[in-house]
């Protein structure tokens, strides 16, 4: 019998990068699902092990055979990262892109172990960690986008209501929507944060697995997201596939775009995710961001399609049927809540 490939599956917060964060955040709780249910995921293919790293504060993990390094200070944090980084088959990386956690990660694993490492690198990584070198990548390829400018201050020519985000924020944290040019004082102006229009429209969201070559897999039905915005933009989870008359339009749109990202960006590799603005007024589904890592809807898209996914990340032959109208929604804490047949189209 061949030797198991171990995969060291690392998420940032549960794995103890920030021992002030309380245990029971949202940003932890949402961590938690998506890392647990990946290490479930893995565990259950053959001749597959696990190893992780684990905040002391937190529970046991409760996956069998997963083998856990407890820490308990960012000095062991950081010593077991590297040893782990440097002795297991392949490493999987889900951290924030704030503040560069998530590059800062990933460039550290990859002197360690470069061909282990089974998430983007390169130009996809610079895209998808920074909203401002996407917006000029959609620019470039002619992938309909949001509008987006540098905010600077009170003199970007922009209509409101509009929304200032961070240039590598992840998720809905620190973006602020101004309705009526009462700028918050503590906006800075310095480059680090963008500015677009707040367009009417659904929010969605999708994803895909592309191979170390960059070859793509699978590519995922869009989903709902549902959030919610008033002064600021709160994420609370989603249904998947998202079930509307365009949504078969929608998709076709949103392959071809997965098919100009597989052809003019370099270092796609992994589980890649997508936020999507679908425009009803034109029937456009438009680019909000690109997610170059795990994100909470993978807790819907396992429900769907079981293990077919890591298997994808693999690299691994993998089936799934997106036929099967079975839907599901699932908050943003990532506790699937709901899993229900669907009318399948006349």
């Amino acid at each position: 019998m061949s030797t198991p490939l171990t995969i060291f599956v690392y998420e940032h917060l549960t794995s103890g990068g920030c021992f002030d964060v309380p245990v029971d955040s949202s940003l932890m709780v949402e961590g938690r699902a998506m890392a647990e249910s990946l290490m479930a995921d893995f565990q259950s293919l053959s001749n597959v092990s696990v190893v992780t790293m684990r905040d002391d504060r937190l529970p046991e993990l409760g996956i069998d055979d997963v083998e856990v390094q407890r820490v308990t200070s960012k000095n062991e944090q950081e010593s077991a990262f590297i040893n782990l980084c440097q002795t297991v088959g392949r490493i999987l990386i889900i951290a924030p892109e704030s503040e560069g956690v998530f590059g800062d990660r990933l460039e550290t694993a990859r002197k360690l172990n470069p061909i282990a490492v089974m998430n983007c690198s390169g130009r996809a990584l610079e895209v998808g960690c920074d909203k401002w070198e996407l917006a000029e990548f959609c620019d470039e390829t002619k992938i309909p986008h949001i509008s987006t400018a540098l905010w600077t201050g009170q003199d970007v020519d922009v209509s409101y209501p509009m929304v200032i985000k961070p240039r590598d924020g992840a998720g809905c944290e620190e973006i602020v929507v101004v309705k009526d040019g009462a700028i918050p004082a503590e906006i800075k102006s310095d480059g680090s944060r963008l500015v677009q229009p707040m367009l009417d429209g659904i929010s969605l969201s999708s994803a895909a697995c592309f191979s170390s070559e960059g070859e793509l897999l699978l590519a995922l039905p869009l989903g709902e997201q549902h959030v919610s915005i008033t002064d600021s933009v709160k994420y609370q989870g989603g249904t998947i596939p998202w079930q509307h008359e365009m949504c078969d339009e929608a998709n076709r749109q949103a392959t071809k775009i997965w098919s100009i990202f597989k052809k003019e960006l370099i270092g796609l590799q992994g589980y890649v995710g997508i936020d999507w603005l679908w425009e009803e007024e034109t029937n456009t589904l438009r680019m909000v961001e690109l997610n170059p890592r795990l994100t909470t809807a993978y807790v819907g898209y396992r429900k769907l399609f079981g293990n077919e996914l890591v298997k994808a990340m693999l690299g691994v032959s993998c089936e799934i049927d997106t036929t099967d109208f079975t839907q599901v929604s699932f908050t943003a804490d990532g506790v699937v809540n709901r899993s229900e047949s669907i009318a399948r189209p006349s």
